[in-house]
């Protein structure tokens, strides 16, 4: 599976736009002692076309074991197919390549549709990926994870939901359920001011649903728009 925090894409896409976002990861593994694994990623994404963005992402990674150190640089699309302000309905196509720069790293390629439907103060969104590792770490086959997220607009200014996320290795092969990664937690949306600028905060806890997966996960993501 890719090193990345669970940072669900969206499909809207706005002419113009430039985004900024920081996502910060922590997650306890299971056991008694269990290890402190931490992610710390930083984007910076454009709006080309009212259909297509394009991000760049720098990804560091470490744990209570190791230092921290840059582990990925990454290469984001995503294009736009159905408008969610005309329809209630929003679809993308997603694809990320990710080259790995430690020596543990696995480089890879993801791809798949962003879903996202809206229903009044109600949005739902899915994401559904394949993985195509390459490279010196990467493995044979096609790995498959997704994502899912539900909210209830609470205010203007916070949103509270429920999401989750997993994935099975070797899609043909795949293991077992109960050797899989799958989460799901609650998730607060919320967004403030720093001067003019409007600043977006989103805080989440996630908890393992099988032994393989980590025993909690918290994150914390900021973000902008110019």
């Amino acid at each position: 599976m890719p090193a990345h925090a669970l940072d669900l894409g969206r499909p809207e896409v706005s002419k113009g736009a430039t985004e900024l976002r920081n996502v910060n990861t922590i997650a306890w593994e299971r056991g008694d002692g269990g290890s402190q694994i931490h992610l710390h990623e930083f984007h910076i994404g454009y709006a080309f076309t009212d259909s297509l963005a394009l991000k760049g992402i720098l990804t560091l990674e470490g744990s209570d074991a190791n230092t921290t150190s840059l582990s990925l640089g990454s290469v984001e699309g995503t294009y736009e197919f159905a408008d969610i302000e005309t329809s209630g309905f929003g679809l993308a196509w997603y694809t990320i390549v990710d080259m790995g720069i430690d020596d543990a790293a696995m480089s890879d390629v993801v791809f798949g549709p962003i879903l996202k439907l809206h229903l009044g103060k109600i949005d739902i969104v899915t994401n559904t990926y394949a993985i195509r590792p390459f490279g010196e770490n990467g493995t044979s086959g096609i790995d498959v994870t997704y994502a899912w997220l539900l909210t209830y607009e609470v205010s203007k200014h916070l949103t509270l939901g429920v999401e989750g996320d997993g994935g099975m290795s070797h899609i043909f092969h795949a293991e077992p359920l109960r050797d899989q990664v799958h989460r799901i937690g609650p998730v607060i949306f919320t967004e403030f001011h720093v001067g003019e600028r409007l600043v977006t905060l989103d805080i989440g806890l996630q908890f393992g649903l099988t032994n393989p997966s980590p025993d909690t996960e918290a994150k914390v993501i900021l973000g902008t728009v110019f």
